[in-house]
């Protein structure tokens, strides 16, 4: 998924910065699948089909370069909702629709969560909270 010798828009020269499995994946439909941000800031949602990984979906999320991503666990939402944060002092929201092609992959809000670099994101186990945790160490939900 983030290959360094790749010249192509699927590999990222910079390197792989987090990753998140899909909680949730119905293995029958839609296959394994994961979130990928890279040092260059991309974030791509990386799909396994059969023994193959694709990368059907991706955006720039962070101009800085991307350092977390987490995927909420999803009890009952028609679409998917993963949080990424960056070097610029905001945590991303991306909505996913996994049963689309095109426009798939949007952002869905951008929240200011602090006066400091954020370094990690996390969903609680049902996905209806998000922890970001700043350089300073402190927690916020």
């Amino acid at each position: 998924v983030f290959d360094k010798s790749s010249s192509s828009e699927a590999g990222d020269k910079v390197g792989c910065a987090a990753l998140s499995w899909n909680p949730s994946s119905d293995l029958g439909q839609v296959g394994e699948v994961m979130a990928v941000i890279g040092y260059s800031g991309f974030l791509k949602i990386a799909r396994r089909t059969g023994k193959k990984w694709e990368l059907p979906w991706s955006a720039k999320a962070h101009p800085g370069g991307g350092k977390d991503v987490s995927w909420a666990p999803n009890l009952c939402r028609p679409y998917e909702v993963i949080a990424t944060c960056g070097c610029e002092k905001q945590v991303a929201v991306w909505k996913l629709s996994l049963d689309r092609e095109e426009n798939a992959l949007s952002i869905w809000t951008r929240l200011d969560a602090a006066v400091e670099p954020i370094w990690r994101v996390s969903w609680n186990a049902t996905g209806t909270a998000l922890a970001v945790a700043p350089e300073s160490g402190l927690v916020s939900l």
